[in-house]
């Protein structure tokens, strides 16, 4: 078993063969989940990232959608922070077989700058990890190599033929090479040059990703394919991968089950009771000063705390997009901490509390709107019940 930072592990259903078939779920990004406080299309079924951050996703029901595409938008490397990137992972159809041959192959889009290549690492489980760093030293399974030739917002697709090792059950899709061997050069050069006469861009490598095929060659699953997917999708949960944990340790029919990390023995993580977005509160303008004394959704959590002495919150502050990412990240924090110190002069030991802020990172809508903006701009609060 290769090492991982997780605490889920997967069994798949064996049923009789089915002829070859694409084992990746949800691989066009077409179906949709749905974000249960505004009730909106938010994120695609059965992906995830590895950790708190969420990718953008674009699809046809999203409001202010301009393609009838749909596909998500992968951080591949961030030059203003160390091994800063995103990773999507999905778990797969059915295990693969050692020794077997499959074609993996998937569309590209790179917005303005090129980069070297992209990895992909195969595991028998779904990684959940606090910090990239955590990932740093994982070696992918499989190297795509960028074309040099692809252009900005065009679509171009790579594909490999692989052997698999066997027991293969979690697809993991990323810039996996360390920030000294990942090479990047913009695009269109000139286009570039004109835009840093102007101002400074920032150095982000994003790329769309679209079509994820993964088909064996000769063999055919031995899976029931369908009923896993639908297994798949129900444990494709949104809003907290903690609380997917939590649900997914009670319902023993579903795909994934729950097992400890062998390395993390001592500790536990506490169920989650639930996460609330504060959506009655409001901070004056670019400050994180509360605009009202009296905040009936807070007070209704201070009653919650004071019944029940075993609770403990994290209070998570989020901004929009505009500004810069380090002003969002201290403004948003600044505000979490506003929201912490109103519960202490309320009287909630501040030992029972945590803080933290997220900037842009995470966010619930689309930021090209007015509205997707407003519903950003948030503070939430997770509350934990200790066992």
């Amino acid at each position: 078993m290769k090492k991982i930072f997780c605490i889920i592990s997967l069994t798949l259903i064996p049923l009789g063969n089915i002829f070859l078939q694409n084992l990746i779920p949800n691989s066009d990004f077409n179906d949709v989940n749905i974000c249960h406080e505004y009730q909106i299309a938010c994120s695609p079924k059965a992906w995830r990232t590895t950790g708190y951050k969420a990718v953008k996703y674009h699809n046809s029901q999203l409001k202010g959608a301009t393609t009838d595409n749909s596909y998500i938008e992968l951080l591949l490397l961030d030059e203003s922070r160390d091994f800063d990137r995103k990773f999507i992972q999905t778990a797969l159809l059915c295990e693969l077989i050692e020794n077997e041959k499959y074609t993996l192959s998937l569309r590209i889009k790179p917005h303005v700058f090129h980069i070297n290549s992209i990895g992909v690492f195969f595991s028998d489980t779904l990684i959940f990890t606090e910090t990239n760093m955590e990932l740093e030293n994982l070696k992918p399974d499989l190297i795509f190599d960028i074309p040099e030739n692809i252009r900005s917002k065009d679509w171009a697709t790579i594909e490999q033929t692989f052997t698999a090792k066997g027991n293969e059950q979690v697809i993991v899709i990323g810039n996996f090479a360390p920030d000294s061997l990942t090479f990047i050069h913009p695009i269109n050069k000139k286009k570039y040059k004109k835009l840093q006469k102007k101002y400074q861009p920032k150095t982000k490598v994003v790329y769309g990703i679209d079509d994820v095929s993964l088909t064996p060659i000769n063999s055919t699953p031995d899976c029931d394919l369908e009923n896993n997917k639908i297994k798949i999708y129900r444990d494709s949960f949104r809003h907290s991968f903690q609380q997917l944990i939590t649900e997914t340790a009670a319902n023993k029919d579903t795909l994934t089950t729950f097992t400890p990390n062998p390395q993390k023995e001592k500790t536990t993580i506490s169920p989650i009771h639930e996460t609330i977005v504060l959506n009655n509160i409001e901070f004056e303008f670019g400050k994180a000063i509360l605009r009202s004394e009296r905040l009936p959704e807070l007070e209704k959590i201070i009653r919650l705390m004071e019944e029940n002495n075993k609770i403990t919150i994290e209070i998570n502050g989020y901004t929009d997009n505009i500004g810069s990412e380090e002003n969002n990240l201290k403004l948003s924090e600044d505000r979490a901490r506003a929201v912490y110190d109103y519960l202490a002069e309320k009287g909630i030991h501040k030992k029972r509390m945590a803080y933290k802020g997220w900037g842009e990172n995470n966010p619930l809508a689309d930021n090209e709107t007015d509205e997707g903006r407003k519903i950003n701009r948030r503070v939430e609060v997770v509350i934990f019940n200790e066992n």
